[in-house]
């Protein structure tokens, strides 16, 4: 018998109290993040009724679920009992199918094989299309140290950006993330793609609000002359900062506002005793030539290496509706990539 009960729409306060006990939560699991998706969100009680974890899921289409960087407050030996005690839940919900990418770097992970079953439902991993990778650099509190690390090319650039005046500052206000977020709008009219401006918009005065409270993360921006040009979030968890959105205006392209960018927020992550900054995604599939190809190599030019994750999970809660699904994502992946524009 599981030592795990599964209580479904759990109370906030239940989820936030747990959220703030775990400093190596990912933002994706936060309660408070409004998405653009229903999210479903799971307790996980002991047989005292004390609670010992949880996890956010993402409706998506198709009846799919999906999980990033989940659970949260589960250490890795109690994942296999974790998937036996939820699985049955979503089947009994009527779900198709879930995919999980857990919080965890594929070293030394102990992952299932692909032919192992939770409560008799068969647990494959997603094809590398789908998996998560990242791009990590390590921080020092001496800044030549850091310029020391970075390609030449992004050290001229850093330069240039000191030459033209560009500064930075921390965002403070909620009248400076509405600025903000008209910068992803302009961005994303510039380039002809549909805009989830209210969605971003909640996001980034949510997020704002929540490490003024906390200190558990900062928004820089890029300014000239007080002019904002674009800005970074960045989350903190545990001994890493992870950068999670950014935008900088089209029209000053020519202008190296992410080099600078960048460089301060690592500089200032250092500050605050930091050791690492996670870029948050580094696509291994990427074309040369393409947008995403050429994200990489700006990631790359700070220095800092290669991680990956643990292959996503899938569990076929439906045979044939698990795979309808995954067709629709890999049509969706590679249209993605045909169109693929840069945040910053």
């Amino acid at each position: 018998m599981s030592r795990f009960q599964v209580l479904p729409d759990p109370p906030l306060n239940l989820l936030l109290d747990c959220y703030d006990q775990h400093p190596d939560a990912y933002l994706h699991q936060w309660p408070l993040l409004p998405a653009d998706s229903a999210r479903r969100a799971y307790a996980f009680l002991d047989t005292d009724n004390q609670l010992m974890g949880y996890v956010l899921a993402d409706a998506k289409p198709l009846r799919a679920l999906h999980v990033a960087f989940g659970p949260v407050g589960i250490p890795p030996n109690q994942y296999e009992e974790f998937f036996h005690a939820w699985l049955p839940v979503l089947q009994r919900q009527r779900w198709w199918r879930l995919s999980v990418q857990l919080p965890l770097v594929l070293e030394g992970a102990g992952l299932p094989q692909p032919t192992f079953c939770f409560s008799g439902v068969p647990c494959r991993t997603s094809d590398r299309v789908l998996n998560w990778a990242t791009w990590v650099v390590s921080l020092h509190n001496d800044e030549n140290r850091m310029l020391h690390a970075y390609s030449a090319h992004h050290r001229r650039n850093i330069r240039k950006a000191w030459q033209l005046g560009l500064y930075t500052q921390t965002l403070t206000n909620q009248q400076q993330i509405l600025q903000l977020v008209k910068l992803y709008k302009k961005l994303y009219k510039w380039r002809r793609l549909q805009t989830k401006e209210q969605l971003v918009c909640r996001q980034l005065l949510a997020i704002h609000d929540y490490f003024f409270a906390t200190a558990k993360g900062f928004i820089l921006g890029i300014f000239h002359q007080e002019q904002l040009l674009g800005g970074v979030v960045v989350a903190l968890r545990a001994q890493s900062a992870f950068y999670h959105f950014g935008v900088t205006d089209p029209e000053m392209r020519p202008w190296p506002l992410a080099h600078l960018l960048f460089h301060h927020a690592f500089l200032k992550a250092a500050s605050m005793g930091l050791q690492t900054f996670d870029f948050g995604g580094y696509d291994q599939q990427a074309r040369p030539g393409s947008q995403t190809f050429a994200i990489n190599r700006f990631k790359e030019g700070f220095g800092g290496s290669l991680v990956t994750y643990v292959p996503q999970l899938i569990f076929d809660l439906s045979h044939f509706g698990s795979y309808l699904t995954d067709a629709a994502l890999l049509l969706r992946h590679w249209l993605r990539q045909a169109i693929a524009v840069p945040s910053f």
